[in-house]
């Protein structure tokens, strides 16, 4: 099985230890996609420990402030705190046992939210969104309000896959979606009030579950006169592979189907 496909099926936690060593250099191709643990066995210590046994085999061994260092500025945009330091420090973050405890302790902090913010966003293109100019006159309903409705539904669903151990095809797939009464009436979705956003199931007829149905992506993805479905066919699985979307939502006249 290819690197991308089981990638794909990893839970995030799992991902993100990924990511994280990818960050430190060309090792994961030189171990080749063969040393990666099977599907069912793909949890973070899994992980960890065939990427470690990829470094050595790569000649590009990490010490454990190295990795400290990556792995903090993945998924923190920091500098290591004190406990991943004292760990480091006594040689013991290499231990996968230990990684993955850190893994998961660093997703469950404030901090984590630099992840979505600067990685995830950032990979999908949203950080783009402010640059869109919707032609005013094909679509009146577009506001500056409805623009930071889609970056917010986005930002929550995106942390709520990355931070909560779902697998990362979720992205794409999941049967829910965060909304305010705002959004929800855009969208055509009822019984949503008030301007605080909540998470909301989709019901099963619903076109609007996965990353590539949400307002931010078909925006960022469109021309100034009208929504392109192909542009975001054709961007989005360029990013995230091997997923099932289903059907794009219907497009009407909307900067944002």
């Amino acid at each position: 099985m290819s690197l991308v496909r089981k990638a794909a099926c990893l839970s995030a936690p799992a991902l993100l230890v990924a990511g994280a060593a990818v960050a430190a250099g060309p090792a994961l191709n030189a171990a080749g996609a063969g040393s990666l643990p099977d599907i069912a066995a793909a949890t973070p210590t899994a992980l960890a420990a065939a990427l470690e046994a990829g470094w050595r085999e790569a000649g590009a061994v990490l010490d454990d402030l190295e990795l400290a260092s990556r792995l903090s500025f993945f998924l923190w945009s920091q500098r290591p705190d004190e406990e991943l330091l004292e760990l480091a420090l006594a040689g013991r973050l290499s231990d996968p046992a230990v990684l993955q405890t850190q893994v998961r302790r660093m997703l469950d902090a404030p901090q984590a939210s630099a992840l979505v913010e600067n990685f995830a966003i950032k990979w999908l293109n949203l950080d783009n969104l402010n640059d869109v100019d919707p032609n005013p006159q094909l679509f009146p309903e577009y506001s500056d309000g409805l623009l930071r409705d889609f970056s917010e539904e986005s930002n929550r669903f995106i942390a709520s896959v990355l931070l909560n151990d779902q697998p990362v095809p979720a992205l794409m797939t999941a049967d829910y979606t965060f909304l305010n009464e705002r959004l929800a009436k855009h969208y055509g979705i009822p019984n949503v009030y008030g301007s605080r956003f909540r998470r909301v199931a989709l019901d099963s007829q619903s076109r609007r579950g996965g990353l590539l149905r949400q307002g931010s992506v078909l925006t960022v993805t469109s021309y100034a006169t009208r929504t392109s479905p192909a542009i975001t066919a054709a961007a989005s699985p360029s990013r995230l592979k091997n997923s099932s979307i289903g059907l794009l939502p219907t497009h009407k006249a909307s900067c944002c189907a």
